[in-house]
């Protein structure tokens, strides 16, 4: 079949089912869409690539996308065929190393579920933190800070910067319900660490320009225009150094996870190829 003809099978085809409601009444004819020599794609193939509720246009292109993916791949087999030599056409080596690997793969899989400790005690996060303390050196500062953004105009406003940079309960209760009412934006992160850079898009700027502004344990921005205030109490920072270890523990705890899975990993292949020396199921000649 020429392209020509492809093209206006495929054109004929796609007509014949503008929505996902119209291809589903059509399968159980079970029609040929396309066709690329002896090769046929059904709509029965294609039907299921299109959720129900697609627009028109929308399930068109799926569908159209999916038809030329589908054809290039044969053309693409067939082009080979005709150019490539013999030897190269010859896929059992790569198919049977193909195979071994997914094999060895989904093993590997039923393994580690019935094996690894997925467990992690506080102590052990904290043994390999203090172990392995450069890999956790920090890229850039890490905080710990309230912040509120709220238009100047609000009376409240003086009040609630006030009570946030407290260090008692009741004041940072009462800051948080005036935030609530007053502020545009408001939240407490001085219980955990985040990234300096997270808190300086507040500010929309970035963290050196932020931190240089620090003040008395404040940032502060104003922004005349909107009439706007962005401040944030700063409870605490690590500039350098050493990452707190609440701040990468999820990290600590994968990293733990990992070498348990490698260990026995690595353990369970030499197991075997130790076991089949031992029962000279493998010759070395």
């Amino acid at each position: 079949m020429t392209k020509k003809a492809l093209s206006a099978v495929f054109f004929v085809a796609l007509a014949a089912f503008p929505s996902c409601r119209a291809v589903s009444n059509l399968i159980h004819d079970d029609q040929v869409v396309a066709s690329v020599d002896n090769h046929h794609l059904y709509l029965s193939e294609v039907a299921p690539l299109v959720p129900p509720g697609t627009p028109s246009e929308d399930s068109l292109a799926l569908v159209n996308a999916y038809i030329d993916s589908w054809a290039s791949g044969i053309l693409y087999a067939d082009l080979a065929e005709e150019n490539l030599a013999k030897g190269e056409l010859d896929l059992t080596r790569e198919m049977e190393a193909y195979r071994a690997s997914v094999l060895k793969f989904r093993y590997e899989q039923h393994y580690l579920a019935d094996r690894l400790d997925t467990l992690i005690t506080a102590e052990q996060v904290e043994r390999y933190y203090r172990d392995h303390e450069s890999r956790f050196t920090l890229d850039s500062p890490v905080v710990k800070a309230r912040f509120l953004r709220i238009t100047a105009e609000v009376p409240e406003r003086a009040k609630i910067i006030r009570l946030m940079g407290s260090s008692e309960y009741d004041d940072l209760m009462e800051a948080d319900s005036l935030a609530r009412i007053y502020a545009d934006k408001y939240f407490d992160k001085s219980d955990e660490w985040i990234s300096a850079s997270a808190l300086a898009s507040e500010f929309g700027t970035d963290v050196e320009n932020m931190l240089s502004s620090l003040n008395g344990g404040f940032i502060t921005k104003g922004n005349q225009k909107k009439g706007e205030l962005r401040t944030a109490k700063v409870c605490g920072i690590v500039r350098s150094g050493v990452a707190p270890l609440e701040y990468i523990e999820p990290k600590v705890r994968e990293l733990i996870l990992s070498e348990r899975r490698h260990a026995l990993l690595v353990n369970l292949e030499s197991d075997l190829l130790d076991n089949a020396r031992r029962t000279k199921k493998l010759q070395i000649y």
